[in-house]
């Protein structure tokens, strides 16, 4: 009776290591996904404050018209504008493809020197009667296709 159970512990051994085979390609594949989801909302994190900076600019820039004695809307026209967080006056855009931002010592720009990243930032600005409307939009080519952030805001000559 004994050598009709021979085979029995080899099939119940290729069974475990299946179910177990299994098991860890289903948490492989969890990982992955993870780790590409993980991916998808950094590049959207950093693109929403690429986006929020660009409003902060001509924020920055009415203020500095305000402090110097200046008109309010001092140096802001229609039109699309690369900007940096130190820019103190708009950049106007080439037209076609918008330069992409570098990066360099914890900063985005578009100096030459730092790393070329994914996203550009175009700033659109439209005077209003009594506002001006700002739109920035931040865009990259991920790995899900194209992307981009579009913020607005409205500034009022309020003083």
């Amino acid at each position: 009776m004994k050598h009709k159970q021979n085979g029995q512990v080899l099939i119940e051994a290729i069974v475990a290591i299946s179910v177990a085979t299994i098991a860890l390609l289903g948490i492989l594949g969890l990982v992955s996904r993870s780790l590409t989801v993980n991916n998808q909302i950094g590049e959207k994190l950093v693109a929403s404050y690429l986006s929020a900076e660009g409003i902060e600019v001509v924020k920055n820039i009415i203020d500095t018209n305000h402090t110097n004695g200046n008109p309010w809307d001092n140096g802001i026209q229609d039109g699309s504008y690369e900007v940096t967080h130190s820019s103190t006056d708009l950049n106007v855009t080439a037209p076609g493809i918008p330069t992409l931002l570098t990066f360099e010592n914890g900063m985005y720009g578009y100096n030459n020197s730092g790393k070329e990243t994914i996203y550009s930032r175009v700033i659109t600005i439209k005077k209003l009667a009594d506002s001006v409307k700002v739109e920035s939009n931040v865009s990259w080519k991920s790995s899900s296709g194209d992307q981009s952030i579009i913020l607005e805001d409205y500034f009022y000559n309020w003083r």
